[in-house]
């Protein structure tokens, strides 16, 4: 027997809501709240890496070194 998910995964960033009838637990796509989170994340990693560039070497490096590369 098939097992059909109800949740159709559709990237809208223009929504402000989580689909209705989600189940506790279940991954909602993204949409603008995640957009908006993340926005926020990548503007203060530059505004830091803005006011010391040495910060994103010594983190690259760090990296390289235990990954082995």
């Amino acid at each position: 027997m098939a097992v059909t998910n109800i949740f159709v995964t559709v990237f809208d960033f223009t929504t402000w809501t989580v689909p209705r009838g989600l189940p506790r637990g279940h991954m909602a796509p993204p949409n603008a709240i995640l957009h908006a989170k993340h926005k926020k994340n990548i503007q203060g990693f530059l505004q830091d890496v803005t006011l010391n560039p040495n910060k994103l070497t010594l983190v690259v490096d760090f990296w390289r070194k235990h990954e082995g590369l």
